[in-house]
């Protein structure tokens, strides 16, 4: 059952042109969760299997249908990510995909400062971070 499972959430990520991470994004898991879904590794349980039907608008019943390879002729009316989407996945990748490096120092400055301030100044602070990001300001490529 997981390997036709695996198959079906693989085939209709695919078929929509999402990456693991947007799907895991916007059902709240993790992008290393939701690829066990798919190499079969894991087997949802029936909330997340609930909300990943509902991401593409299907029922339990069609994501189940374990037999039946996805008809590629049918749209399944699966919604495009959101703007928000697409950054809480960026942010979900960058959190898993990157390797620990030590901080420079102003990194270790700025962490050390805002740990200090209260939840509200630290609310302002990443509000502030998240106007500047969207008004265009993009962190540096790393490589």
């Amino acid at each position: 059952m997981a390997d036709g499972l695996a198959k079906t959430l693989r085939e209709l990520r695919k078929a929509h042109g999402y990456r693991q991470s947007d799907i895991a994004g916007a059902i709240g898991i993790y992008q290393a969760t939701y690829s066990n879904y798919e190499n079969g590794n894991r087997v949802p349980n029936t909330t997340t299997l609930y909300h990943i039907a509902n991401f593409y608008g299907m029922s339990l019943d069609d994501i189940l249908k374990m037999g039946s390879p996805l008809d590629q002729e049918i749209y399944y009316d699966a919604p495009n990510p959101s703007q928000e989407v697409r950054e809480q996945s960026d942010y979900i990748d960058y959190i898993n995909n990157t390797q620990p490096k030590s901080l420079s120092r102003d990194e270790k400055d700025l962490i050390f400062h805002f740990s200090r301030l209260s939840p509200k100044e630290q609310q302002e602070i990443l509000d502030y971070i998240h106007f500047k990001y969207q008004r265009g300001c993009r962190p540096k490529e790393t490589s």
